[in-house]
């Protein structure tokens, strides 16, 4: 009798299974039919393709290029059940931008480290941040730092003169304490001149955060927040993230203080933190925390990307040595023997510094990958 009950629930569970398989399938028609026409990896039950990059976190652009090399500038790839495109060929992927506005959903999974700001925020949030925001980021308002830029710059080259003579160095740590650091003077309007003391570890570590990001988006084992909270760097981002929160809501209390005390003097300086906090008083749908978010967004992807250019800069031009020395004779043509700092109209006539910066954008960009989900069909090639 009980072998009779269990052979019919497992019957029913059998049935029940196979029903929504079906009707999943069914409903997803579209999805399979589409995937049908294009080549790609194979993908195997519940994990899809994501057997690939087992073991390859470290290396994931190479082991996507390869997938290129293999199946073409378009090719499908299976995260689990959800099916993805990667785009390699300029026409295709400027189509793919154009048309599609809401960003790839596993970039939720940067929330924590970037902040809800306008890096990760969707596309109808999004818009309405860049409206608000977008007058602090002229080209006007930045031209305007350029005293800024020269002070930290400076000092950054003062360090690096004392390493001379000392071997190899890992110049990132220093360019990423002087990158935050001018973030912090001209979009937030604090003066932390940490640079000549020695305590900036916090600073440092912000850099970390960035790299721990990428390397959860990497891999698909750590999607499930079960999964990558039982994780080293699951921890180790929580503790870097307490540290990094506290110094900024420490900076935009002082500034909402400095605001108070002197709202004429304090919106003088247009920077992006002022105005943030002029959204506060203007703006219902603007908060308190959406002011911490967008900092938390500046602080920790600014001072990354903009570190990781000036790294690929100097490592191509240290590859190419022809175009170091035109490089070099270029700043001898504009500055001479002078030891006067850099203005903005020197910085017009740096022509050939300025491709140099643009060639290695184009080689090395800041963001290599770019995620992107798909809303509507749309033709790429002859698919």
């Amino acid at each position: 009798m009980v072998n009779e009950h269990v052979q019919s629930f497992c019957l029913a569970t059998a049935i029940c299974l196979v029903v929504f398989l079906l009707l999943r399938t069914w409903k997803r028609r579209h999805i399979y039919y589409c995937a049908a026409k294009i080549k790609g990896p194979l993908a195997l039950p519940l994990i899809g393709s994501a057997y690939v990059l087992w073991g390859h976190t470290q290396q994931l652009l190479e082991t996507l290029i390869r997938l290129s090399n293999k199946y073409g500038t378009l090719y499908k790839f299976w995260e689990g059940s959800d099916l993805s495109f990667f785009a390699s060929k300029p026409e295709e992927v400027q189509i793919i931008l154009t048309s599609c506005s809401e960003k790839y959903q596993a970039i939720k999974y940067l929330n924590p480290v970037f902040g809800k700001g306008l890096l990760t925020l969707p596309a109808p949030e999004w818009k309405i941040h860049r409206k608000l925001l977008r007058g602090t980021f002229s080209h006007e308002i930045l031209n305007s730092f350029v005293k800024t830029y020269v002070f930290y710059s400076n000092i950054m080259v003062e360090k690096l003169e004392e390493t001379l003579g000392k071997g190899l160095i890992d110049v990132f740590p220093l360019f990423s304490l002087c990158m935050t650091v001018i973030l912090c003077d001209t979009m937030m309007g604090v003066q932390a001149n940490t640079m000549k003391e020695n305590g900036y570890n916090l600073i440092l570590r912000t850099a970390r955060l960035g790299e721990l990001g990428s390397l959860r988006t990497a891999n698909l084992l750590l999607y499930p927040d079960i999964l990558w909270n039982r994780t080293s760097m699951s921890k180790e981002t929580h503790t870097i993230l307490e540290e990094v929160q506290q110094f900024i809501k420490k900076i935009v209390e002082t500034k909402r203080l400095e605001k108070a005390k002197n709202v004429a003097c304090a919106s003088q300086k247009p920077i992006l933190l002022n105005r943030m906090l002029e959204l506060e008083d203007t703006e219902e749908m603007w908060d308190e925390q959406m002011s911490l978010e967008e900092t938390q967004t500046v602080l920790v992807a600014g001072a990354d990307a903009t570190t990781l250019t000036l790294g690929y800069v100097l490592m191509m031009l240290g590859m190419h040595q022809e175009i170091q020395t035109q490089v070099h004779q270029e700043l001898d043509f504009v500055f001479g023997v002078s030891n006067r700092d850099v203005t903005l109209e020197d910085l017009l006539q740096l022509q050939l510094l300025e491709r140099v910066i643009k060639e290695t954008l184009r080689i090395f960009p800041v963001a290599p990958l770019v995620g992107k989900y798909l809303t509507k069909d749309i033709v790429l090639g002859k698919f």
